[in-house]
């Protein structure tokens, strides 16, 4: 089993280069959830911004990025201790290394002892973005970022550590279904709300149309359950395999000498929906607000430098490790697991092309205001697949607390991830600037660090106009004369 024991080595190298990336937050609490979120907001619901409480805003631009996995964790350890000290991280496979470790050595450890396994992660950068009320009834805004999302569910239990190096020979052991994919893609998105009120009800539908850009992609599925069996010699014998699995080429390109470079390898559309229900009271404020909204339907379809592949078989198969020469990451190892278990090194493409879905998701929102300042924020993320490949993104629950000003604002965020992790965060904005977590806990040395998040962002909240707009030969209707926005039903709720 050496090779497989070799994997639990490279772990923590694998900690150490995607740490300083991957650190991030799944939804942002802080900013889409604030009360003026605006652009922002329209993230979990485009109908949301109809109750921005300013004319405009514009964000120069954000950033967000989230890890988390119920695999492996790091004993005793932050996330400013991984980025600032990544050669005191220690596997605990590696006894030598062990014996040899200081007292403040970060040991990487495994949770163990799981029916399933799961790993996200998840990176977002936003350009420049940017949402206006256009009279009383419409908000339009635009957003252009890149996203880059890896997961999966369900990984069978028997990766356990140590478990899947002491498996005992002869004996089949069922492996169950899995399925994982990943992607990188730029979105363009143009979100539109449109809105109603009365003296007591106000209501908005929103739609935010995306044209996608995809760049590089994976996919792995297998549909059925198969029987892993381990023989003498470090050969194996699979039964029942039914695999299916697609990528760029670019992917199996890095590690042999040429770099990663960004390539437009497909395309694709996609949409979200919302709806805002809000109760309001004799001074037209808003009591109340609820949200319901169906997140990033749509699909990539990768045209370009794409393969797709399917190995099948009824029969037993029997591989030997010279089946599999040692290699670098390359398509050469595709031949090699085609002729495996084909006999053939090209019987298993059946494409070049293949399709992505978007992680969808439903969600749920709700806010209570108390007062001028203080405000309780409900939001639930639950993801849904339909039929195809499709990215998965984590299930979320958020209850948050914030108090708002108009230059200052600050919000603890509590948060159950995947309907197994409870974290509490915290958000802060100054001025334009927005700084958070939502797992401020892994920034403190307390349990085990299994993942982590952060995210910044910087917006301008428009100001009103002073003066009419005028226009030669034409003039415009009284509710457009000076400070005309403050004379909407919605009132400022900022000082």
């Amino acid at each position: 089993m050496a090779i497989r024991f070799s994997v639990y080595r490279l772990l923590p190298g694998l900690i150490v280069v995607f740490l300083p990336i991957f650190i991030g937050a799944q939804v942002q609490t802080g900013m889409r959830g604030a009360r003026n979120a605006g652009i922002y907001g329209a993230a979990w619901n485009p109908a949301s911004m109809a109750y921005m409480e300013s004319p405009w805003d514009l964000s120069l631009g954000s950033a967000s990025l989230y890890l988390q996995n119920n695999y492996l964790f790091v004993r005793h350890a932050s996330t400013q201790d991984l980025v600032r000290h990544p050669e005191q991280l220690i596997s605990i496979v590696d006894t030598a290394a062990l014996q040899r470790a200081s007292s403040g050595a970060l040991v990487q450890d495994f949770f163990g002892s799981r029916k399933n396994y799961f790993g996200v992660l998840h990176a977002q950068v936003q350009g420049p973005s940017g949402s206006i009320h256009v009279g009383r009834r419409h908000t339009i805004g635009f957003s252009i970022g890149v996203e880059a999302l890896v997961s999966a569910y369900q990984l069978p239990g028997i990766l356990d550590y140590p478990v899947i190096s002491q498996l005992e020979r002869n004996i089949p052991h069922p492996i169950n279904p899995v399925q994982s994919s990943g992607m990188l893609w730029r979105t363009m998105a143009i979100p539109y709300c449109y809105h109603r009120q009365n003296a007591d009800w106000a209501w908005s539908v929103g739609i935010s149309p995306k044209l996608l850009t995809g760049y590089e992609a994976f996919f792995l599925r297998s549909s059925t359950s198969f029987n892993f069996t381990q023989l003498p010699h470090d050969s194996i014998l699979i039964s029942n395999g039914n695999w299916h699995f697609g990528f760029t080429q670019s992917l199996l390109q890095v590690g042999q000498g040429i770099m990663p470079h960004l390539i437009r390898n497909g395309s694709g559309l996609g949409f979200d929906l919302g709806f805002c229900l809000a109760r309001m009271t004799e001074g037209a404020t808003i009591r109340w607000r609820l949200g319901l909204s169906a997140l990033n339907l749509g699909a990539v379809r990768f045209r370009q430098h794409a393969e797709q592949h399917q190995i099948s078989f009824q029969e037993n198969r029997v591989v030997l490790p010279a089946d599999f020469p040692s290699r670098k990451l390359g398509p050469k190892v595709v031949s090699d697991a085609s002729r495996a278990f084909l006999s053939d090194s090209t019987a298993s493409l059946v494409s070049k092309q293949f399709s992505i879905g978007l992680p969808s998701a439903f969600s749920v929102q709700a806010v209570l205001y108390m007062g001028k300042y203080f405000s309780t924020s409900f939001m639930w993320m639950q993801r849904f697949s339909f039929s195809g490949i499709r990215l998965k993104t984590a299930n979320v629950v958020t209850i948050m607390p914030q108090w708002e000003h108009k230059w200052w604002g600050i919000s603890a965020p509590i948060n159950l991830t995947d309907w197994q992790f409870l974290r509490m965060g915290l958000a802060i904005r100054a001025g334009y600037f927005y700084l958070g977590t939502d797992q401020l806990g892994r920034f403190s040395r307390l349990g085990r660090w299994s993942g982590g998040d952060a995210y910044l962002g910087i917006k301008i909240q428009g100001w009103r106009w002073k003066t009419a707009l005028k226009l030669p030969h034409h003039k415009l209707p009284s509710h457009y004369g000076p400070n005309w926005w403050q004379r909407q039903r919605i009132k400022c709720y900022f000082g």
